[in-house]
């Protein structure tokens, strides 16, 4: 592969643009999923991953107090929290390691899959937020990592 120094403007850029923006979700992942392990520790505490950023100002319930009055429930939202936090991780490295290696190596494919997870993940969590009344935030990666791609098109798809 060309050190990014031997790449053509646009892929260079787009590349890297896709790149960055793939490292918002890995990190508010990240953020979110310790979160989800120091509430797990501490359930005598406030509840910490509810939202960003984590901290004492999230729901005004602890672990323990939710599962004295529905421990599935409890249960439940460890595990769908822990699963949803690795989850975006999981999709914010995928559009990194693509766009880093795959697009700048001009493999169409990854060009393809990039694009299709930043879509999956950000449209459908901006959806998600909206249908929550919050701003839709996860929009704002995923917007840049399409600028991105879009810029580098043209050097992945021309003719030889």
């Amino acid at each position: 592969m060309a050190s990014g120094a031997d790449l053509p403007t646009r892929l260079r850029f787009g590349t890297l643009l896709a790149t960055i923006a793939g490292a918002f979700p890995f990190t508010v992942g990240t953020i979110m999923f310790v979160a989800v392990q120091i509430s797990a520790l501490n359930p005598d505490k406030n509840w910490l991953a509810a939202q960003l950023p984590p901290g004492p100002t999230n729901p005004p319930f602890t672990y323990d107090q939710l599962a004295e009055w529905n421990a599935d429930l409890a249960v439940k939202l460890h595990v769908g929290e822990h699963i949803q936090y690795v989850n975006v991780m999981n999709a914010g490295l995928a559009v990194m390691v693509l766009s880093f290696f795959g697009v700048r190596a001009r493999l169409k494919w990854a060009w393809y899959s990039a694009l299709a997870i930043a879509s999956w993940i950000g449209l459908n969590d901006s959806i998600t937020t909206l249908l929550a009344k919050q701003l839709p935030i996860p929009l704002i990666p995923t917007l840049l990592v399409f600028i991105g791609l879009f810029t580098a098109r043209p050097e992945i798809f021309k003719k030889p």
